[in-house]
């Protein structure tokens, strides 16, 4: 707030506080309040009218679901008067003016300088819901913040009116909205074809056939039968008592340097098109990578034939008749280009340990001698310690692997998972290097991928290396998998005669193509990162630049301390579901630990820090206390155990190709011993379905602050205070001093406007949660 109007907020006696709502409704503001004032130059010189009989109270967080954005409440008791036109009543049964839609503002201003030298302070922000007459002379009023109002369903579906010719499993399906890098996309086919099947046997000479249904085949025009290409004149429907037929006339066999072939009953036939179109987002993207043609299960990477373009603002791919692909490859590279690993697996990697150079030997955990390094576990690893005070320190673990005797390798890598050194105090310098490659360090647990060249090995060596400085440290590095990958190209005769070796393939076997993309792009003026162009995946953008481009919201009205604090932290999503805004602005904000919440004149998206920063001390003489002054109101109490979450399945990295629980590729478990002892397993997996996230170090870094957060049970404080902490708002921290300096964030900080008419102060109620 000012500093003039902080002054006056904070007076203990003389401060003469009132509360105005401003209703700008289409016909004519008005400013309701319980006294009648006008102002010098605040809105112009606004004069309020003094119908308000009684405020109720802004309530905040009324839904209370942990994963859902923090939506408020309002009521207040407006006078109907008769002998005014217009009242109240009037005025809300207006159609022209719009209740539902207008935003209301309600400020706090004070009677002894009014509008100067500070106007009147904006305290809340929303919309009448609902209004309802309680008796002659009083209205209900309902308001909810801006939430309700901007809410609504995300995405434009594909419909059959507007795409005739979309491919019937696709009518339906949400045209993809794409942020972040490295996207794999399943297009839409919104320009495929109409599809049947042959009713009888033909021979290569018959010039007329019957198909199951050609209602939606052009009246002329060419289909496909297996591999023949054919003209037909006109199509004759015949509605018959128990079903309609359909003859295709004139037909032109061999078309198209195609050759006449005798076709069997039940055989396919489809619509001739000179393109096909696929929609890959609903929107321009940054990038497009890489294109792939699904056909048979292969996805088969597109060499020609295929051009992107933007049509009606969606990106769209659009393919000719004939494409070219590449020859398919036993890896998922081809699958999933963001992400490798070789079709062909090293089932069991064993390892021995060594030491040298000061350190601790290599050990194992949860795991028999020797260990196995691909069991697909995250819970078992080696752990090399090192306790020196040398300026230099290695530990070397050997890795072993059973002979290989697959098909010549393209490519071969190593993958390995692993954390790397927990310093006391942080050393100078320290990596884990596998075969000359030094790894990223991190203290959580990350996979790297190094380049082995071509020729898979029998043994590598890990090393942990500690450098430059000499004074007494230890550290530790963890770890847990290591696997080979090795890509090896299929030879022709498997790829089928569809494919041949990789060449040219007709479009109408392909069963859809997928796309690896990046999202969407910045603008010329870096409106949303800040870099003109970039691409748009930190959290705090997306969600800025989602709520502007699904609501209009202003950018200037959007804030959040979210990179500041977690800079490392990345979203990259295919959003292809129809689901309402306010779930997805939720799944968004608990899956980059944050609250979403409309504040009164902004959109923010609020961090939820390790250690959290009280703003204020509430004092016991800052609260308020029972009508004989003899005690305080505070209450205390523990979180529900509902609330209690100690174990913890995260699924992320999602594939949006596929769909169930196989599109995850990524999952990290963790859970707290101690509180499932105490509780019982306690855990709620749909709140760990991370759609948003790609990086593992990401999802455990949420997951883990999660389990931290609701482990255990925590006090629950509810107390009243008065105007002088008018400023506190949800998720703030503050201390209270009478708990023993209790750390706390406010989950609701419900504002009870007073009344100097009825000499009723103004109380904010808190409820906080220790922290």
């Amino acid at each position: 707030f000012p500093s003039n109007f902080t002054v006056e907020k904070n007076k203990r006696t003389g401060a003469a506080p009132f509360w105005i709502l401003e209703c700008p409704f289409p016909t004519g503001a008005i400013y309701l309040s319980d006294y009648q004032v006008t102002f010098t130059t605040w809105k112009g010189g606004a004069t309020t009218k003094g119908w308000v009989k009684n405020w109720g109270q802004i309530t905040e967080d009324i839904s209370g679901e942990m994963a859902l954005t923090k939506v408020s409440s309002f009521s207040l008791d407006v006078i109907i008067d008769p002998y005014i036109v217009p009242n109240i009543e009037t005025i809300l049964d207006t159609p022209a003016n719009n209740p539902e839609t207008t935003d209301c503002k309600l400020y706090l201003a004070f009677l002894d300088w009014m509008d100067l030298p500070d106007p009147p302070q904006l305290i809340w922000r929303g919309n009448i819901t609902d209004w309802e007459r309680t008796d002659d002379l009083i209205m209900r009023l309902e308001m909810t913040d801006i939430s309700v109002r901007l809410d609504k369903y995300i995405g434009v579906t594909l419909d059959a009116t507007s795409y005739p010719k979309a491919h019937p499993d696709d009518i339906g399906q949400v045209k993809p909205i794409v942020y972040g890098p490295n996207n794999m996309i399943a297009c839409l086919r919104s320009v495929w074809g109409e599809r049947t099947t042959l009713k009888v046997n033909i021979t290569a000479t018959e010039t007329t056939c019957y198909v199951s249904d050609g209602s939606k085949f052009p009246a002329a025009g060419s289909v496909w039968i297996d591999d023949e290409r054919i003209a037909y004149t006109s199509i004759t429907t015949t509605v018959g008592v128990t079903e309609t037929t359909y003859r295709l006339n004139g037909m032109t066999r061999g078309s198209g340097s195609t050759t006449a072939t005798p076709h069997g009953a039940g055989a396919q036939v489809c619509e001739y098109l000179a393109n096909y179109d696929s929609i890959v987002a609903a929107h321009g993207l940054k990038a497009i990578k890489g294109i792939y043609a699904s056909i048979g299960g292969d996805l088969l990477q597109v060499s020609s034939g295929v051009s992107t373009l933007l049509s009606g603002g969606d990106t769209v791919l659009r393919a000719t008749g004939n494409i070219t692909v590449k020859a398919a490859m036993d890896t998922i590279g081809i699958n999933d280009p963001g992400h490798y690993h070789g079709n062909v697996l090293i089932a069991n990697v064993y390892g021995t340990g060594s030491s040298v150079n000061n350190a601790e030997a290599w050990t194992w955990t949860n795991a028999a001698t020797p260990l196995n390094l691909r069991d697909g576990s995250l819970d078992t690893f080696v752990e090399a310690r090192i306790n020196s005070s040398s300026s230099q320190a290695t530990a070397t673990f050997s890795v072993t692997f059973p002979a290989y005797n697959g098909p010549t390798p393209s490519a071969v890598y190593a993958v390995v998972t692993h954390t790397s050194f927990i310093g006391t105090p942080s050393p100078a310098g320290a990596y884990v290097r596998v075969s000359g490659v030094n790894l990223n360090v991190s203290n959580v647990k990350v996979t790297q991928r190094i380049s082995l060249g071509t020729t898979v090995p029998t043994s590598i060596t890990v090393t942990a290396e500690h450098y430059g400085s000499a004074s007494t440290y230890s550290m530790s590095c963890r770890v847990y998998e290591i696997e080979l990958e090795i890509n090896t190209a299929r030879t022709s005769t498997s790829l089928a005669a569809v494919t041949k070796t990789g060449g040219i393939v007709a479009t109408r076997a392909v069963d859809k193509f997928v796309v690896f993309a990046d999202g969407y792009g910045d603008d010329n003026s870096g409106t949303f990162t800040g870099t003109a162009g970039a691409l748009i995946s930190r959290p705090a953008d997306v969600v800025k630049h989602f709520l502007n481009a699904q609501t209009g919201w202003p950018v200037a009205d959007f804030t959040s301390n979210l990179s500041a604090v977690f800079s490392g932290y990345s979203f990259s999503v295919v959003i292809d579901s129809y689901v309402r805004l306010k779930q997805w602005l939720g799944k968004m904000a608990w899956e980059c630990r944050c609250y979403f919440r409309f504040g009164a004149a902004r959109a923010e998206l609020i961090v939820r820090p390790d250690t959290l920063t009280s703003v204020k001390m509430i004092t016991a003489d800052m609260t308020a206390m029972d009508s004989g002054s003899h005690k305080t109101l505070t209450k205390i109490k523990r979180s529900p155990l509902e609330d209690v979450i100690n174990k913890i399945e995260v699924k992320y990295n999602r594939n949006a190709s596929k769909g169930g629980d196989d599109s995850y590729r990524g999952t990290y478990k963790t859970s707290d011993a101690t509180s499932i002892q105490r509780y019982g397993e306690k855990e709620k997996p749909g709140l760990f379905v991370f759609d948003f996230v790609q990086d593992g170090a990401m999802a455990m870094s949420v997951a883990n602050f999660y389990l931290a957060r609701y482990k255990d049970r925590r006090r629950i404080v509810e107390l009243d205070v008065f105007l002088d902490n008018v400023e506190l708002e949800f998720a703030d921290g503050i201390t209270l001093t009478e708990l023993g300096n209790l750390l706390c964030e406010i989950q609701q900080a419900n504002i009870e406007p007073g009344s100097g008419r009825d000499m009723r102060n103004d109380r904010i109620h808190l409820k906080a949660r220790e922290y």
